[in-house]
């Protein structure tokens, strides 16, 4: 036996990313809507990130003193990946110390489990940590011209989380 444990717990990583925006308007209205998709598979395999995004943004004039604009930002992502444990549970750092006379899998072709040892395709394959966020941030702004030089302005905002 003659195993590379860190070409085992190891890929060659890649990203993929695409965005896209549209704008436009006219002396009354602008509008701006855009979209982006990142794709990452990390080094480590089993480890990746995934992001979808969105967001618009639209203002209006109603007349020379009252303007009206709003702006939505979203986006969900997901990460998954082994937990950044201690020690040898970490499968990079387990992949530098094991020494190569283990097999990593056994005859049926499931990781093996040492007695006392961390297998680093083991933790890959069995600590797992998905993260999944959804987050939006919005707000509505109403402006009123006063005088040439002086404007009131009140905007009412959100901010959501979800982990």
């Amino acid at each position: 036996m003659n195993t590379d444990w860190y070409d085992e717990v190891t890929q060659t990583g890649k990203s993929q990313q695409y965005n896209l925006s549209i704008d436009g308007g006219n002396e009354n209205t602008q509008f701006r809507i855009s979209g982006g998709y990142f794709d990452q598979d990390a080094i480590v395999r089993t480890a990746g990130f995934k992001r979808i995004n969105g967001g618009i943004n639209i203002n209006h004039k109603l007349n020379e003193k009252l303007s009206l604009g709003t702006n939505l930002l979203v986006s969900q992502s997901q990460q998954v990946g082994p937990l950044n444990s201690g020690n040898f549970a970490n499968p990079i750092l387990g992949s530098l110390f094991i020494t190569p006379d283990y097999a990593p899998y056994d005859e049926q072709g499931n990781p093996n489990l040492f007695s006392g040892l961390y297998n680093p395709v083991a933790i890959l394959a069995m600590d797992q940590n998905l993260n999944n966020t959804l987050k939006s941030i919005g707000s509505v702004t109403g402006t009123y011209k006063i005088l040439p030089n002086f404007k009131f302005t009140s905007k009412f905002g959100i901010d959501y989380n979800n982990l």
